[in-house]
């Protein structure tokens, strides 16, 4: 179900940042965003590092517009802070970094389960 997927850790290696660990509901939104299906194994091609960088550019600075646009009606509101996940662009970075040193060395990025 739901719950389980929800904790199901996808790993992604590369010669350039090592590993990261990302939950499978954050990695489905960032694959989401560059373009790409999310299988249970993959990789990112160093020669597609550059699209799938500009693609997660676009939605990080989308995420901090939004971001940007619910805080001033909340300012606006008299609304307090409230407690919020953390948003896209937040998560994300790490992610692009990752793909960043990675295009620099021309290096791939591999993913599993």
């Amino acid at each position: 179900g739901w719950e389980k997927e929800a904790r199901m850790l996808y790993r992604f290696n590369s010669a350039a940042s090592g590993e990261m660990v990302m939950l499978a509901p954050h990695a489905e939104e960032i694959f989401a965003a560059i373009g790409r299906p999310l299988g249970l194994r993959g990789v990112i091609a160093a020669d597609q590092m550059t699209a799938a960088i500009a693609a997660l550019e676009a939605a990080i600075s989308l995420s901090r517009t939004r971001a940007a646009d619910l805080q001033t009606r909340d300012d606006e509101e008299g609304n307090g802070p409230v407690e919020t996940p953390v948003p896209f662009h937040v998560r994300a970075q790490p992610f692009l970094k990752m793909l960043r040193q990675n295009h620099a060395a021309q290096e791939n990025v591999t993913w599993g389960i």
